[in-house]
């Protein structure tokens, strides 16, 4: 992949492994993110590990901002802390810091966060690992998605952690609809964040306002409900449906389950004009017994300043 970029780009890259594809015979996908014209400055971080030639610890494009998938690996690819999720999640946090300080930003201009942990060694990890991220993110308050994922490479490896922000003197706002679904924790996550003409909605799930599953283990139903949790947010930010330029959606579903595709259909139902970009993949399970798909979103807003 470093050597398809070609030598005279670095970019910002998390890699995740997963135990299936959606389609027979699959064993990689790719989505890419491009901001075009304006300055680009890459960084890279002494001692924080490095995915090889033709990436970056971080990029700053404009106002824009990427920052790689950060773990607890050292230089050499080494895990460090290991069987430690709280000690490792830290270990994110630090190289997250440390590479927006080299871009000149900090935490607080943070807008999306994105995790992919491996099932946590006992709940009281989880629960200390999840207050330390909370605390970290307390001034940004931004969108965020958590994903569980069957394990990280190389084994060992607990969390990754990567970020998106954005610098400059622009608006932003913590949406938080009334009657959303609520999390298990007392966090400082926004269920969407508007920065200016952007807004990013961290992932939404077919919960209630206790954190129950709604319809469980059905996948269309969930879908629906998660969908209309899309939709509450786009409206508080005075947008709508046809603002989204991008889908994330990760489902549980045997491998190469062709039911899956049928969420497509209602995605497609939402949107009055061509659908946006979208990336599905299969997961063996999800953060709430009985949940059958998370679903994230980037929305341009119309009209915005």
């Amino acid at each position: 992949l470093g050597a398809a970029l070609g030598g005279n780009c670095e970019v910002a890259v998390t890699f995740v492994p997963l135990a299936s594809l959606r389609h027979a015979g699959a064993l990689l996908e790719l989505e890419a993110y491009a901001v075009r014209g304006g300055s680009r400055e890459t960084v890279n971080v002494p001692g924080l590990a490095r995915a090889g030639a033709g990436f970056c610890h971080g990029i700053k494009c404009g106002d824009f901002c990427f920052v790689s998938g950060q773990s607890a690996l050292t230089a050499e690819g080494a895990v460090r802390f290991p069987g430690d999720l709280v000690s490792q999640n830290k270990a994110c946090l630090d190289g997250l810091e440390a590479v927006l300080a080299e871009l000149g930003m900090g935490p607080e201009t943070i807008v999306k966060g994105n995790s992919w942990r491996a099932d946590p060694p006992s709940v009281e990890a989880y629960t200390l690992a999840a207050k330390d991220r909370f605390r970290f993110f307390a001034d940004a308050r931004p969108s965020f998605t958590g994903i569980t994922i069957p394990g990280l490479e190389p084994q060992g490896l607990f969390i990754r952690l990567d970020v998106w922000a954005m610098s400059g003197d622009i608006e932003r706002q913590r949406l938080a609809p009334p009657n959303h679904w609520g999390w298990a924790l007392k966090t400082t996550y926004s269920h969407g964040f508007r920065a200016g003409q952007w807004l990013f909605i961290g992932g939404q799930a077919a919960l209630d306002l206790h954190c129950n599953v709604l319809s469980s283990d059905e996948l269309l139903p969930q879908t629906g409900i998660t969908m209309d949790y899309i939709e509450s947010i786009l409206t508080a930010a005075g947008g709508g449906p046809d603002d989204v330029v991008k889908l994330n959606e990760l489902h549980v579903a045997a491998p190469h389950d062709t039911a899956a595709l049928e969420v497509l259909g209602v995605h497609a139902s939402r949107f009055g004009r061509e659908s946006p970009a979208w990336s599905g993949v299969p997961v063996d399970h999800l953060a709430y017994q009985g949940q059958s798909i998370e679903i994230d979103a980037i929305a341009r807003l119309s009209g915005r300043a």
